[in-house]
């Protein structure tokens, strides 16, 4: 599924929201005081930020930094393009509960993404409809996400009719770069998926932006037999995180352990002071996101490489 159309200053330091495990739906936002949740803050803060004009979010001089021509908009036929990887995995271990990408890491990105010119291209391993996080849905709705809320009830077809992954071998020179949102998925199949790790590895040896965020930087660590992340500083869900929502037995491994390994001593896996809070690492051409509250500000950091690029 294809669907089109600069610029940014990366966010820290602020609460933003988080997963919640238990015993129900699995995933739901977490409470910080008797009347508003972490998911409800950061929805907050990010429509705040999303109205600021861009001159605000990024102040750069016209002969270092990207801008976007605004009076000769790209259209769908130049604008760069971006191939978006999302999970075809549906079920959350042994537990009997779905899972699937995580609603606001896509729709935030595709927000951000598509008002600054540029075509998302939607793929999945098996291709066809690629299962959302039901928890991720009901964290939307419960925290007044908007534009989350927008996104599910009028982007349907981007993610019922994906491509097939395998589909995108050898075509790297036709993108701009290659996102992977995240959720619990992903590290179901996208971590050892061996048509995902080739297709990173296409990207990367093309100079293209390489990006994900949260449980997505799992598609990352085998990429080039684990080489592909050796010195590079990355981030991705935490440990604590992973604890506080309840989900460290049930996952198939340590996504804040394996990265730590795939960097090395030459590397570094970076994180927040705080849970939730925004954490996006930039190593040249890798972007990645830590959790939820961090997709809008990946997708941000993809607009600024793509039109440095």
């Amino acid at each position: 599924m294809v669907i089109g159309g600069g610029l940014l200053a990366l966010t820290s330091g602020r609460r933003q929201a988080g997963y919640k495990g238990g015993s129900g739906s699995g995933i739901s936002c977490q409470k910080v005081g008797p009347k508003t949740s972490q998911l409800d803050q950061v929805s907050s803060q990010q429509d705040n930020q999303a109205s600021k004009p861009l001159t605000q979010l990024h102040k750069h001089s016209p002969h270092t930094s990207p801008t976007l021509n605004t009076h000769h908009p790209p259209t769908m036929s130049d604008s760069p393009k971006v191939l978006v990887v999302l999970t075809s995995h549906s079920k959350l271990g042994d537990t009997g509960k779905p899972t699937g990408w995580y609603l606001s890491e896509l729709a935030h990105p595709y927000s951000v993404l598509t008002s600054h010119g540029l075509t998302l291209t939607l793929a999945s391993p098996n291709g066809g409809a690629s299962p959302v996080d039901p928890a991720s849905i009901d964290a939307s709705r419960s925290s007044n996400d908007d534009i989350s809320e927008t996104f599910l009830a009028e982007q349907s077809p981007l993610w019922e009719t994906t491509a097939p992954l395998s589909s995108f071998r050898g075509r790297a020179d036709e993108f701009a770069a290659i996102f992977y949102p995240g959720g619990h998925g992903p590290m179901f199949d996208l971590a050892s998926d061996a048509t995902s790790q080739a297709l990173i590895a296409e990207f990367a040896d093309k100079g293209k932006v390489v990006a994900a965020v949260c449980h997505g930087s799992g598609a990352l660590i085998g990429v080039e037999g684990g080489r592909f992340l050796e010195g590079k500083r990355v981030t991705g869900f935490s440990n604590a995180e992973e604890e506080a929502v309840g989900l460290d037995g049930v996952v198939p491994f340590s996504l804040e352990d394996r990265l730590v390994e795939a960097v090395g001593r030459a590397g570094s896996y970076e994180k927040a002071k705080e849970k939730w809070e925004v954490k996006v690492v930039v190593d040249g051409k890798l972007i990645t996101g830590q959790n939820p509250a961090s997709a809008k500000g990946v997708a941000e950091a993809i607009v600024q490489a793509v039109w440095a690029a």
